[in-house]
């Protein structure tokens, strides 16, 4: 051997290929409208929603009440976020009016920790639609916000029953209607809610530039009610401010009439499934269900009797779709060839707000597929390559050596795990990476190494400063960092004995 293990262990070093390179995003087509009635959360959460910021608990003062938390922050904005990943927003234009009575309301129950009361920043917000990439600021669509500050009287730790009418559609409409007053200067025929004083069209955060578009700015523009990216619980202030927990229950856009006993009740339990092979992919489908809205796929590598952590290993979620769906494909990417090629699948049903019937005992089944695809991301290296290897890591060469034959991990901002497939063409030109690993042991020399080589693409290539100082500017691009790691990206390996089920 070239090295002893004492001076192997010595020497720890990664190498990062950085490519300088920069990008656009496709534009969004037309918005689908949100709908008369829209029910966020009853039991659980609209699971259409691509984005759920909170956690489904137990409602503090009723054991048999579940209720979203949305935990305490600084600056934090937990919720519901349509457009994400790619995902378009939604039209909410026809839930708002400039005229006061004629907009839709949004109902919930609220529960606010004490230890909120004074703070100037927490809120309900709606947030339009975000796109940063041009750049000039003129042509960047800012993620302007319509704010509701919660009143002092939610601000005491007990649950209060809302009706609060959503504000006027525009910034000119609603500072009339504070006055009384219709845009063009005559008396509201409906008198305002006095709820509605504590809505604003405060403006928006432009990250890419730290600038807040107030009113008076001149990029300063009506809130995107056709483009409406989510609502969130906000708190927005300084570092240091104390705060507590927000709950929320039975949060839902309509009228006095709208019923939201169907997000309440769980569906009937799901029947036989069959799984089959269509090449690579498992292929899991069912039988329609009446009164069933939607349906979500588990699998497992040991048979399944329930769904969750069991003591025979995990149960994994893998897809929750609406009806009429009946089928989803399953492409698993087997780790190692003696893992392959049987799976467990088990379908249980749900309305469309998660809440599920969790009887499996009819719909629990097994698969094999023997073309399915076995790829090993962490090689076994022979002495020959890790020597290699080694000396490549000694002398400061560039170089994936052995482990070049072998599939490397993509991953991006929306690539986390092998199985999300390839990146696309050209990569993520604004935090990409694709990495090999491998690993050569030596029972005999007590050897026992792990080797990365990583290629990252990035539009910083820049190594972070040891030490930055939140709050200057110049040390973040311009931007107020905070966080290091905010401003540089990085990739970051985590160690613990823990199970990372491969699934």
């Amino acid at each position: 051997m070239t090295a002893s293990a004492t001076s192997r262990l010595a020497l720890s070093s990664f190498l990062f290929v950085a490519l300088l390179a920069f990008g656009t995003r496709d534009s969004l087509g037309q918005n689908e409208p949100l709908g008369d009635e829209f029910i966020f959360f009853a039991e659980g959460s609209h699971v259409l929603i691509p984005e759920f910021g909170a956690t489904i608990v137990t409602d503090p003062t009723d054991a048999a009440n579940k209720v979203a938390r949305f935990a305490f922050g600084n600056w934090t904005a937990p919720g519901w976020r349509w457009q994400i990943d790619g995902n378009p927003a939604v039209d909410a234009s026809a839930n708002v009016s400039e005229t006061v009575g004629e907009g839709d309301t949004l109902y919930f129950r609220i529960w606010v920790d004490a230890a909120n009361a004074g703070q100037s920043g927490v809120s309900l917000t709606f947030f339009d639609s975000i796109d940063e990439t041009a750049p000039d600021l003129a042509d960047k669509d800012v993620e302007f916000r319509a704010v509701w500050t919660l009143p002092a009287w939610t601000r005491d730790g007990q649950w209060h029953d809302v009706a609060l009418p959503l504000p006027p559609s525009t910034t000119a409409a609603l500072d009339s209607a504070k006055v009384g007053k219709n845009v063009d200067g005559t008396v509201l025929t409906v008198a305002a809610d006095t709820l509605l004083n504590y809505w604003d069209y405060p403006g928006g955060f432009v990250g890419s530039v730290n600038t807040f578009v107030d009113r008076g700015h001149p990029q300063y523009k009506d809130f995107g009610w056709t483009d409406l990216r989510g609502l969130a619980v906000f708190w927005d202030n300084p570092p240091g401010t104390p705060g507590g927990d927000i709950f929320l229950d039975d949060v839902y856009i309509g009228g006095p009439t709208t019923d939201i006993s169907r997000a309440q009740s769980a569906p009937p339990a799901m029947g036989a499934v069959s799984v089959a092979a269509d090449g690579s992919d498992y292929v899991i489908s069912w039988s329609l269900l009446q009164d069933v809205e939607g349906y979500k796929v588990y699998v497992s590598d040991q048979p399944i009797s329930s769904v969750g952590k069991t003591a025979a290993g995990e149960v994994v979620p893998i897809a929750t779709v609406a009806s009429p769906t009946s089928e989803v494909r399953h492409g698993p990417e087997f780790p190692h060839a003696s893992l392959c090629c049987t799976l467990y699948y088990a379908v249980t049903t749900s309305n469309l707000w998660g809440l599920e019937n969790l009887d499996v005992t009819a719909s629990a089944t097994e698969g094999t597929n023997p073309d399915a695809t076995v790829a090993p991301f962490i090689t076994m290296l022979t002495a020959a390559e890790g020597d290699e290897l080694f000396n490549n890591v000694q002398s400061e060469t560039v170089s994936p050596g052995a482990l070049a034959a072998w599939r490397p991990f993509e991953v991006n901002s929306s690539h986390s795990k092998g199985a999300d497939g390839g990146l696309p063409e050209g990569g993520d030109v604004d935090n990409s990476a694709k990495l090999w690993m491998g690993i050569y042991y030596d029972a005999s020399q007590e050897i026992n190494e792990m080797y990365i080589y990583a290629e990252v693409t990035d539009d910083v290539n820049a190594f972070a400063p040891n030490m930055v100082d939140p709050g200057d500017p110049s040390s973040c691009g311009g931007n107020v960092c905070g966080n290091t790691h905010w401003s540089y990206h990085s990739v970051e390996l985590s160690w613990g004995s823990y199970d990372v089920p491969w699934l």
